[in-house]
């Protein structure tokens, strides 16, 4: 009898663990273990994002799921401009000539992702004290989305046009234009339509953005007649076009340098454009300011590209809400180049083919979900960045876990320096802004130049070096240090890693 009670007792204790097993096996997501996400959430058919937070005695268990859940959905808008940047730089090319060249012009718009159909889920793990959080979206889902917001963007240009076309054939002209130039704004939405559906793989049906922009070019081309503008007329015709559509009521514009194409590259055209711009657009009233670094207030943002067309350049301007992604307003017009040989102005840096090759080298195999978030900024922001001769450069980051930096300078002559290695990032300064110490001064050579920072959670290995005029130079060249980079395999959610790349022109003063 004796025998048979502790048998009995021996196997409510095994059910009782076993069932306690199976609900701590139930209750926990299988999105927590790394291999089991990226087997039930394969890159091929998601964008996806995973963020942890620990949590610390004293803090609020809810308020730290939403910080991992804002994590998650980060990574996975970092892990789409991965994939843009890259698609543009390389497989893009291999796509239909037509729509390779619409969406190069196209990415320059492209700011961040609609996330409808985005899903997250969190869970907090009361063990390790620790909050996590998973955000995915089915690519096939996202195309829908995009597909149905360029069958929209589509119509409502085509009946601008319409109402545009019927006016200017009864002779209103004026008003036909004003209409012309209220279609810019809806072109550069179609452009972020067309960026995310080529990018996940999909071919869109009917006009491309490019079609109708060169309709409205023509349209107004012919209402105005003015072919042959120097810089400063053009300006004043950009800034009263965007003056029209913004109103009276505009908050602070920040205005950056315009650049080359899709390149991020800027030239002495864009440092002569900006002076320029900044006045014209004062003279109609608005607010402009061209500081401003990672957070610049209520600002909204101006910014813009311009294009080789045959004799021409043609320049777009652009107002976006960074806060959204809304484009507020556009314009564009053209100068031939004709003028700028005459005013022996350059409109792309010396080194430009060097950079290109440069900039393909670090795109291919980019590394996409590192789990780690990181920010980089100078003094003068993250995009269009233009230092003249003289001026100084100040660098900051902020990262979501204590973390290990490398920044690597590509200097227009092809050197490299290794301005900080193994930079440490301390838990008490997780999420918050950490400036470098040191500043950075614009001298010669001149040209387009990168700034790249990594960062693992782990001491980065040591590259080879030589000091020099008090320089650290890189000997290896840049596939090999690309190499060293991509050779941090993501194979768990321990292993952590970023990287970030900065264009920056420097011209003379």
């Amino acid at each position: 009898m004796k025998t048979l009670k502790i048998l009995l007792s021996s196997c409510f204790i095994v059910v009782c663990s076993l069932f306690t097993l199976h609900c701590a096996v139930a209750q926990s997501p299988s999105w927590l273990d790394f291999t089991q996400r990226k087997l039930a959430y394969p890159d091929a058919q998601y964008f996806t994002g995973f963020g942890t937070v620990k949590v610390n005695k004293g803090e609020s268990v809810d308020e730290k799921l939403k910080t991992a859940e804002s994590y998650a959905r980060q990574g996975l808008s970092e892990s789409v401009k991965v994939t843009v940047q890259s698609m543009v730089v390389h497989q893009v090319e291999e796509k239909d000539r037509k729509i390779a060249d619409d969406y190069k012009q196209s990415v320059t718009s492209f700011s961040n992702v609609n996330l409808s159909g985005l899903k997250n889920e969190t869970w907090f793990d009361k063990k390790s004290k620790t909050a996590y959080a998973f955000a995915w979206v089915n690519k096939e889902d996202l195309a829908e989305v995009y597909q149905k917001l360029l069958n929209l963007h589509t119509s409502q240009l085509d009946s601008k046009l319409r109402e545009a076309n019927q006016l200017f054939a009864i002779g209103q002209k004026q008003k036909a234009l004003e209409i012309y130039n209220t279609c810019f704004p809806l072109v550069r939405q179609m452009e972020e339509d067309l960026v995310m559906l080529v990018t996940i793989g999909k071919s869109p049906g009917g006009n491309l953005p490019g079609d109708y922009e060169s309709q409205i070019s023509t349209a107004i081309s012919g209402i105005q007649q003015n072919t042959n503008l120097n810089l400063d007329e053009l300006c004043q015709l950009l800034a009263g076009r965007l003056s029209e559509q913004l109103g009276k009521f505009t908050p602070t514009i920040r205005l950056i340098p315009f650049t080359y194409q899709d390149s991020k590259m800027a030239s002495e055209l864009s440092a002569r454009f900006l002076t320029l711009f900044e006045q014209k657009l004062t003279d109609q009233g608005l607010s402009v300011s061209t500081m401003g670094g990672q957070n610049s207030g209520n600002s909204i943002l101006l910014s813009g590209t311009y294009w080789e067309e045959g004799d021409y350049l043609k320049f777009i301007a652009v107002v976006k809400n960074p806060e959204n992604g809304k484009t507020l307003a556009s314009a564009e017009n053209r100068i031939p180049k004709s003028w700028l040989q005459a005013n022996n102005l350059a409109f792309k840096p010396e080194n430009f083919e060097d950079a290109m090759q440069r900039m393909k080298v670090m795109t291919k195999d980019e590394l996409i979900g590192g789990g780690l978030l990181l920010n980089v900024w100078t003094n003068k922001g993250d995009e269009n960045l233009l230092f003249t001769e003289g001026e100084t450069m100040k660098l900051s980051v902020r990262v979501n876990h204590e973390c290990y930096l490398r920044f690597i300078y590509y200097f227009s002559d092809g050197t490299k320096t290794l301005l900080e290695d193994n930079y440490y990032i301390p838990g008490d300064q997780v999420n918050k802004v950490v400036t470098l110490p040191a500043d950075f001064t614009c001298f010669p050579p001149f040209g387009a130049e990168t700034l790249q920072v990594v960062a693992q959670n782990e001491k980065l290995q040591p590259l080879q070096i030589k000091d020099q005029d008090g320089y650290k130079i890189i000997l290896e060249n840049t596939q090999a240090i690309v190499n060293t980079i991509r050779g941090f395999k993501k194979d768990s959610d321990q292993k952590l890693f970023a990287e970030k790349r900065l264009t920056i022109t420097t011209i003379k003063k």
